[in-house]
């Protein structure tokens, strides 16, 4: 009946992965019916809050929301206070969350990895998040991490965080990294290029190749000057915007002031 007033907060929309990312969207003979009843959810929801402006302009133009009914409030990773310790960089390890591997790009980064290892042999790569089949001079498969603090371990030991994917609405592990202040290279897609701004706390690649993935890297890694700026910007803005906290206080500011 929807008698309860309720709020919405969203990643992503059925419309979006319809577009981009077909296998989100399986339902070929009930698409239509599917998106009819999204709409009314938005339709009737008290307000919407949105993770990106992606988002929000799919809400308006796929859906017909009103812009005055949304509001932009970002997003934060798994951590639920602001790293304010050291970040060091010479270890040349770079990370990788391959938990969906095609999606993320996972076929990108190994490429790109291996023109890397010719140029900078004592690079290595560490992906996380699932275990792959294969083999390959200086990858580390860990699979999935169990611990919030292996996982931060994980992070302050390494220099970059590749993130390539086709398809990644909001992704967290991109804002986690940040948090402890690791550059990201990212592909242009979805929700990624409003969390990265390129060369400022981190690189956007638009439409990557494995060449230039590859070249970016190896540029970024030899340019610690770059990685320790972009690293602090990347820090300042997990600590004034992308936090839990910071969010939760938009949320409430704009429901105190719409009710």
């Amino acid at each position: 009946k929807f008698d309860i007033p309720y709020v919405m907060y969203l990643d992503y929309t059925m419309a979006l992965a319809v577009k981009n990312w077909s296998t989100w969207a399986p339902f070929k003979n009930e698409q239509h019916n599917w998106l009819l009843c999204e709409r009314q959810a938005y339709q009737r929801a008290y307000h919407i809050f949105a993770m990106t402006n992606q988002v929000k302009k799919s809400l308006i133009e796929d859906y017909g929301i009103e812009d005055t009914k949304i509001t932009v409030v970002g997003s934060a990773g798994n951590f639920s206070e602001v790293y304010r310790g050291d970040k060091t960089f010479g270890s040349r390890q770079i990370l990788f969350n391959g938990s969906d591997f095609e999606r993320k790009g996972g076929d990108l980064v190994l490429s790109a990895f291996k023109k890397v290892k010719e140029q900078v042999a004592d690079v290595k790569l560490v992906i996380v998040g699932k275990k792959i089949n294969f083999q390959l001079d200086g990858v580390e498969n860990r699979g999935r991490v169990k611990t919030r603090e292996e996982m931060r371990e994980l992070f302050l030991k390494s220099d970059l965080v590749v993130a390539p994917a086709y398809c990644d609405p909001c992704p967290g592990f991109l804002l986690e990294a940040m948090n402890y202040g690791v550059p990201c290279i990212v592909s242009a897609n979805d929700g990624m290029p409003e969390i990265i701004e390129n060369e400022v706390n981190g690189i956007v690649v638009d439409r990557p190749t494995s060449d230039s993935l590859a070249d970016r890297i190896i540029s970024t890694l030899a340019n610690p000057q770059l990685l320790t700026s972009m690293s602090q910007q990347a820090r300042n803005k997990v600590k004034n915007m992308l936090n839990w906290n910071q969010i939760a206080t938009k949320i409430f500011q704009v429901l105190s002031t719409i009710l």
